[in-house]
């Protein structure tokens, strides 16, 4: 989970590893390209304090329906 992370509600994804995100799209894009249990670097924006920061997820197989 990405609170596990560090993120919180509200943030926002401006990088994930050293693409610039502009829509859901290139979120897709760049995890379409990695498989489970490969880490992605996500930069974020806080909503609430406008503070950036940077935190390492691993990605894990998608189970089950969405």
């Amino acid at each position: 989970e990405l609170t596990k992370a560090g993120a919180t509600v509200g943030d926002i994804i401006t990088k994930i590893d050293n693409t610039t995100v502009t829509s859901s799209g290139t979120i897709t894009t760049v995890i379409s390209k990695k498989k489970a249990g490969d880490t992605v670097k996500l930069t974020l924006v806080s909503l609430q304090t406008g503070k950036s920061s940077t935190i390492s997820v691993k990605l894990i197989a998608q189970t089950g329906k969405s």
